[in-house]
């Protein structure tokens, strides 16, 4: 109706392109993008509520993160900062982990940086941590 196709003869396979044809397709291919366009807004919206709902596994509120930055003895300082802190009747918990919260190995925010040598030049490469 919108773009003055035959349907029926479409579906009997009759129907010729003519004059109107290029027109036409263009009407076809708006509509697809615009169908996968508004498909791809729900998609995200939904995974929007998603990360926005979903449990975390701890409590946000009075976390304390205290970053290493990649020390030899880290797993020490971890032990250490254990012991001492158990003993405060005001602290819940504690634990250690060798990658701070939203970090990467590197330290740095959302992306590590990997290299090695090879034939005498140096490669490298950023890796973004998901």
């Amino acid at each position: 109706l919108l773009s003055k196709l035959n349907t029926l003869k479409a579906l009997k396979g009759k129907w010729e392109l003519g004059k109107n044809g290029v027109r036409n397709a263009l009407i076809v291919v708006q509509f697809v993008i615009a169908i996968v366009l508004i498909t791809g807004t729900l998609v995200f919206q939904g995974q929007l509520e998603f990360m926005r709902s979903k449990n975390l596994g701890f409590n946000k509120e009075q976390v304390v993160s205290i970053p290493l930055n990649g020390e030899k003895d880290s797993y020490r300082v971890v032990e250490l900062l254990r012991n001492e802190l158990s003993g405060n009747r005001n602290i819940l918990s504690v634990t250690g982990s060798d990658n701070n919260l939203g970090r990467g190995k590197d330290g740095s925010m959302s992306i590590s940086k990997f290299g090695f040598e090879h034939k005498g030049r140096v490669v490298q490469s950023n890796v973004l941590n998901v």
